[in-house]
């Protein structure tokens, strides 16, 4: 007597069809990605900081810099004013088109702590001129971050960042009080 074989069935046909439904399958996961926006997403959002700098400069017992006009290409992602107590602080953080760091930082706090917390750039360099002004310039130990810094007063200005020192003497130029 002879067993008739029940369930699957086993064949090359069989096999083979597997096979390209497999590809096809891949073939179209493969399609979907390609159709995707492989931009990334920058995640620094651009702000508004006119207001954040209207208040700063009302309350301020310095004369609050802010660059006018921005220079081009460079966008604003942080604005920060802290007015309360003896020491005041205005910040201003900002993404140039190449997505270097460039900032401003002002404050009326002894100048070493201003500067010890305000850039990571503490190497001390040549100092440079901008707009028959005198500023220092830093370096942070890795070379990443510069910072040229001016105390007068009894206030300290720093402009630092990850962009080159061309930028921030530029950017350094175009500091108004109004």
């Amino acid at each position: 007597m002879s067993q008739a074989r029940r369930g699957y069935q086993r064949s090359a046909g069989g096999l083979v069809g597997a096979i390209l439904a497999s590809l096809l399958v891949i073939a179209f996961v493969w399609g979907l990605t390609q159709l995707q926006d492989r931009e990334p997403v920058d995640p620094a959002r651009t702000v508004d900081y006119a207001a954040v700098l209207q208040e700063a400069r009302r309350q301020a017992p310095f004369d609050v810099l802010a660059p006018t006009p921005e220079p081009a290409g460079w966008r604003a992602t942080s604005v920060e004013w802290q007015g309360a107590g003896p020491e005041n602080a205005w910040s201003l953080g900002g993404l140039t088109e190449e997505g270097e760091y460039v900032g401003l930082k002002q404050g009326n706090a002894t100048s070493r702590d201003f500067v010890a917390e305000g850039t990571p750039a503490d190497q001390p360099g040549d100092p440079v001129a901008v707009d028959g002004e005198e500023w220092r310039t830093l370096t942070s130990g890795d070379g990443e971050e510069i910072a040229l810094v001016r105390a007068g007063g009894d206030v300290t200005t720093i402009v630092t960042g990850t962009a080159p020192l061309g930028y921030l003497l530029e950017f350094a130029g175009t500091l108004r009080a109004r």
